[in-house]
C-alpha cells in the first residue's frame, strides 16, 4: 500500500481517478464538494471527511473555498 498527499488549488474543478480495487481519501485541510458517481448527489467534504471506492472510479471534486484543500 502507498499513500499520497494531494493539494488541490483554490477553486479546483476536476477529478481524481482510482485505478485499483481499493481507494480511500481523507480531507486533511480545506473543504471541497464531492459529486457521488452513481447519483450525482453533492456531498460537502470538510477536514476529517472521507470517500472510498472498491472499483476503478473517477471521483469528481469541486473546491468549495478560496483556500487550498489537502487530501490524503
Amino acid at each position: 500500500m502507498t499513500g499520497n498527499l494531494v493539494k488541490l488549488s483554490a477553486n479546483f474543478d476536476g477529478e481524481i481517478r482510482s485505478d485499483g480495487d481499493q481507494f480511500h481519501a481523507v480531507v486533511i485541510t480545506g473543504a471541497a464538494d464531492y459529486i457521488m458517481p452513481e447519483s450525482e448527489e453533492i456531498k460537502s467534504l470538510v477536514p476529517g471527511s472521507y470517500f472510498t471506492s472498491k472499483v476503478k472510479s473517477r471521483h469528481k471534486i469541486l473546491e468549495s473555498t478560496d483556500l487550498e484543500t489537502i487530501i490524503y
